[in-house]
């Protein structure tokens, strides 16, 4: 999905466990806040706010800025949307399974991971599901409910 596409080649972090419900919270509203950066073309708001360091290098490494990588891979998606289907948290590490859908393109269920960076949550790998071993795979079938989804209809 090409919401996620840009930081496709960024190294996986897998993770599973359960923690407070807290940190679950948070760790969904980091997705979601990436779904609605992303739908505006924000850029600045997600390489600052949300990535961590080493993504936001990863990212770089083509020639763009991370706020020029955000943005050139918004323009070739139309009405994107991200919805969070579940989460997990162990310790520092957590990962938001995510289904993304824009106008013209199929659905992709993915995952995130993220990692807490002093009081935050920060995303550390994007569109993991390709990485994961079997056993590690999103489990879609229990979703948990959330009323947000990204802008753009």
């Amino acid at each position: 999905m090409a919401v996620l596409a840009f930081a496709a080649a960024a190294s996986a972090a897998g993770c599973g466990g359960d923690d407070s419900a807290a940190d679950q919270q948070e760790v969904e509203q980091v997705a979601i806040r990436f779904g609605d950066a992303f739908a505006r073309s924000d850029g600045r708001t997600i390489c600052e706010d949300l990535l961590t360091a080493e993504l936001r290098e990863s990212v770089e490494v083509a020639g763009l800025t991370c706020e020029q990588a955000i943005r050139e891979s918004a323009k070739a998606v139309r009405r994107p949307k991200l919805e969070v289907l579940g989460s997990g948290v162990d310790g520092d590490r957590a990962y938001v399974t995510v289904r993304s859908t824009a106008q013209g393109q199929e659905p992709s269920v993915d995952r995130i991971t993220l990692k807490r960076s002093g009081d935050e949550w920060r995303i550390t790998a994007l569109n993991t599901g390709e990485e994961l071993a079997p056993d590690q795979k999103p489990e879609v079938s229990k979703p948990t409910p959330l009323e947000r989804t990204t802008p753009g209809d």
